[in-house]
């Protein structure tokens, strides 16, 4: 039996729109990451109903920022999925969703993201891809708190552990977020 493999990076010929500023100026090729194995049905986890998404920015001194997208199991506080990427946008909850669903079994309902009201989770773009998951979206309401905390306090946490430290380059930031993510919450 071949096994394939799932890669959380979103590599920029992924990405539906990308500016020509940001493909002009960023290089994403030689991104490596950890191959995680799709698995098998019978191995895979019960998928969560209900799941947090969020995106951290992390900058690095050679090559700019690069994101992390998680989405979180608001039961457990862990990361159910994630996907790594050098560009902002919905599609980075795209990769995620997709690292989700080849992990775990689908449910019989329809999953619920709930997150802030940014704008990436207002576009065209991120409700397409929603739909093609059969997932619901669902935002905190202005002026409420506490909503999601639970992202903001995994990005607090992994900020924290992160410390001062400063990423040199893009590579250096995804070998780290991946061994933490690893480390603390997926292994």
């Amino acid at each position: 039996m071949e096994i394939s493999y799932c890669v959380p990076i979103l590599y920029l010929y992924e990405y539906q729109h990308v500016t020509q500023e940001i493909a002009g100026r960023k290089n994403d090729e030689d991104l490596r990451s950890v191959k995680l194995p799709y698995m098998r049905e019978a191995d895979k986890k019960e998928m969560p109903q209900r799941l947090y998404g969020g995106v951290g920015t992390y900058k690095t001194v050679r090559d700019g920022e690069i994101y992390l997208c998680t989405l979180l199991n608001p039961e457990t506080e862990k990361v159910a999925a994630y996907s790594i990427g050098v560009y902002r946008s919905a599609e980075l909850v795209g990769k995620a969703l997709q690292n989700l669903f080849q992990s775990h079994r689908q449910p019989e309902e329809a999953v619920i993201i709930r997150s802030s009201q940014n704008s990436l989770y207002s576009t065209e773009v991120y409700r397409k891809i929603l739909s093609e998951y059969h997932v619901v979206s669902e935002m905190t309401q202005k002026g409420t708190r506490g909503g999601v905390a639970a992202v903001s306090i995994f990005f607090s946490k992994l900020m924290r552990k992160k410390g001062r430290y400063e990423f040199q380059n893009w590579q250096e930031a995804v070998d780290w977020l991946m061994w933490y993510l690893w480390e603390d919450y997926l292994g």
